[in-house]
């Protein structure tokens, strides 16, 4: 069982400590420094307590050669090494400070788990506390967004395999005249995942929560055919746009509450939209950016931590210096994408990613992972950068291969 340690920490931090005190209850984070006397104390029972007092995660005799346990601890601590808190590096990355290392996350579906508020909540903070995430993008199943506006799905009962679709809600370009929103307990289910995310695992670790653009919203509405909904906006956007604008404002409701809740800002997807590939620069700017200010303009002044994530190949990363975020995400590895570098410069903001997730995180080896780690953190100089895979991990990865990614991230 877990036994937390306060008065542990407390004289550890202390030059006079007495190593005969030990508190029961829990804690929140280490001070920095030691104290020699219980320090030694603590040593001649084993010369690693030192580092589960200073986590608050000193575990008793039965689980304390637990694999997970020492990944935690000493990706956390080393006996030379000062405590930083999570909360201090997904900041410091932000303003681009220097920070002991870049902070680093992952997230990915578990298409079981996603139907039940409460379930998504325990396998989301069951992996955060894991690998030690400095960061939680909450996963949700991807088509809520299309649920909410009359989209019927049902559990596909397989761990590899999302959700099947029952109903379209728009199966003509005149259905978008009477889009409505109609399911509100698809958005009310993913705020109280959060909330109870956010709980679990104590404001020292940022969570954000997962919004769609309002265009990769639609698309679910469409059955995914985007070349469809692309060919209808452009040829009829009179028709189109009041559609999306009905989408935008529900999801600003969204986002407004689940800051609300606890999060810390949105990691607002683009799915396959700002590309050329999709259509040219101007079309983009000029009929779906004003939605997405639209969207990320009216968040609270709480949120402080927004992503913008931008999924696919050849995505023009300028557009995040269009709009009020701090963070871009995107594939480092996709065809056509710019180097961390390059992206930080086009698009002004930090940057998330660095590891190739379909392939590397999928089937490895182990050294590709370290090795796609630690070319990021050179090419980056750990500054204005956040560890993390170009996109959702399948669920089919391995959590070893995430302890990998962690590993070689703390050095």
């Amino acid at each position: 069982m877990l036994v937390s340690a306060p008065e542990i920490r407390r004289h550890i931090a202390a030059p006079d400590a007495d190593a005969s005190v030990v508190g029961p209850g829990r804690s929140s984070h280490a001070p920095t420094g030691r104290g020699p006397r219980l320090e030694s104390a603590l040593l001649l029972v084993h010369p690693f307590l030192v580092l589960g007092a200073r986590t608050g995660a000193l575990q008793a005799p039965a689980t304390i050669f637990s694999t997970n346990f020492w990944h935690r601890t000493l990706v956390s601590w080393s006996l030379d090494s000062t405590f930083v808190r999570s909360i201090d590096r997904v900041k410091a990355a932000i303003a681009g400070e220097a920070v002991d290392r870049p902070p680093g996350g992952a997230w990915g579906h578990t298409y079981r788990e996603e139907w039940s508020p409460e379930e998504l909540a325990r396998v989301t903070i069951e992996r955060a506390r894991r690998h030690g995430w400095d960061f939680v993008k909450l996963q949700p199943r991807a088509t809520f967004f299309a649920e909410a506006f009359g989209n019927r799905y049902h559990p596909s009962g397989h761990r590899l395999k999302g959700p099947v679709l029952d109903h379209a809600a728009v199966s003509s370009p005149q259905d978008w005249a009477e889009l409505r929103l109609v399911n509100q307990s698809a958005f009310d289910d993913q705020i109280n995942a959060l909330q109870l995310v956010v709980k679990g695992l104590g404001r020292e670790v940022p969570v954000i929560q997962t919004v769609f653009s309002p265009m990769s919203a639609a698309s679910y509405l469409v059955d995914r055919d985007s070349r469809r909904l692309i060919r209808e906006l452009r040829q009829q956007p009179d028709v189109v746009l009041p559609g999306l604008e009905k989408i935008a404002t529900a999801l600003i409701d969204f986002s407004r509450r689940s800051v609300e809740a606890g999060a810390s800002g949105v990691f607002y997807a683009i799915s396959h939209l700002a590309t050329p590939d999709a259509m040219p620069r101007h079309v983009y700017e000029q009929l779906l950016l004003p939605l997405d200010r639209k969207v990320l303009s009216a968040l609270p002044n709480a949120a402080w931590f927004n992503v913008l994530h931008l999924c696919g190949g050849r995505q023009t990363v300028e557009i995040a210096r269009e709009l009020p975020v701090q963070v871009l995400s995107y594939s480092r590895h996709g065809r056509g994408n710019p180097s961390l570098a390059e992206a930080q410069e086009r698009s002004g903001k930090a940057v998330l990613g660095g590891v190739e997730q379909r392939q590397t995180l999928l089937a490895g080896p182990d050294q590709a992972v370290r090795d796609q780690v630690r070319e990021a953190v050179r090419e980056t100089g750990g500054r204005r950068f956040l560890l993390g895979p170009g996109c959702s991990v399948p669920p089919r990865a391995k959590p070893e291969r995430l302890d990998v990614m962690m590993q070689a991230l703390a050095g």
